[in-house]
């Protein structure tokens, strides 16, 4: 897809009729991933990037760049190792903590508070909209404060709908 929201084909590509279809399908294709595999992992290469509270930031930027290393979710949660500040570090925020991500119009990054702090995330790949889409079904499925649109029912049919039927 490309800035004006227009797919471009590949080789042996289907193309959505909209970016809606094409995002419930891919939607739909998480929640069922999650639910089949209790060892669920998706990573990505990232640099991370803070605020400082002494600089302002730069025209069209939203952090300073202080780290890379790995970012990936799975049925616990987001997790990055790698480094911050020329140092060794990691974080570990579980759903309760994270329900949904801010991403940006280019989807280029995404952004989130943390224990107080402000992380941006820029992934190595074009993997922003699948993170925000894992951040959020995951949250559903094991926390779900974060309730469902009543728009999106549809996707669920037929699937455990996680913490509110485990109880």
């Amino acid at each position: 897809m490309d800035d004006y929201y227009q797919f471009h084909p590949f080789e042996n590509a289907v193309i959505p009729e909209s970016p809606l279809v094409w995002s419930e399908q891919e939607r739909l294709d998480i929640i069922k991933e999650i639910r089949e595999n209790p060892n669920y992992r998706f990573e990505d290469d990232c640099k991370i990037g803070n605020l400082n509270e002494y600089k302002l930031v730069g025209k069209n930027k939203t952090s300073f760049i202080v780290g890379e290393g790995k970012i990936w979710i799975d049925h616990q949660g987001m997790h990055y190792k790698g480094t911050r500040n020329g140092e060794p570090y990691e974080f570990h925020a579980d759903y309760k903590q994270l329900y949904t991500l801010i991403t940006e119009v280019d989807m280029s990054y995404f952004n989130f508070y943390l224990g107080g702090e402000y992380f941006d995330i820029f992934p190595a790949h074009q993997t922003v909209w699948k993170f925000y889409l894992l951040v959020e079904e995951m949250h559903r499925y094991h926390v779900n404060f974060y309730k469902n649109f009543k728009w999106n029912e549809h996707l669920y049919e037929g699937l455990e709908l996680g913490i509110d039927n485990k109880k």
